[in-house]
């Protein structure tokens, strides 16, 4: 079921690609520069959505890190997710 799903988008986005490759021979660079923000614009959303990595952290410390490091919060969190796996095991042993 997931390989479907996957194939199903891939040939989405290899229809999209044959779209945008003939608007931007028909109209331009302008279709580009729209094309390009409009695809920020959904990769962005895209990893907001499926940000599964942090579904067992608390969201309070998501918030904090998405606060106090900005763009770089997701490599400062997993950090300190890191430090704080170690420091567990250090106190198990």
């Amino acid at each position: 079921m997931y390989y479907a799903f996957c194939a199903y988008y891939i040939s989405i986005i290899v229809a999209l690609y044959a779209y945008i490759y003939i608007l931007i021979l028909m109209c331009g660079k302008e279709i580009l520069m729209f094309i390009k923000a409009m695809a920020k614009v959904i990769n962005n959303t895209y990893h907001d959505i499926t940000d599964r990595q942090f579904d067992k952290v608390d969201p309070n410390i998501i918030r904090y890190f998405r606060i106090e490091y900005g763009k770089d919060w997701k490599i400062a969190l997993e950090n300190y997710l890191y430090r704080e796996k170690i420091r567990k095991n250090k106190k198990a042993a």
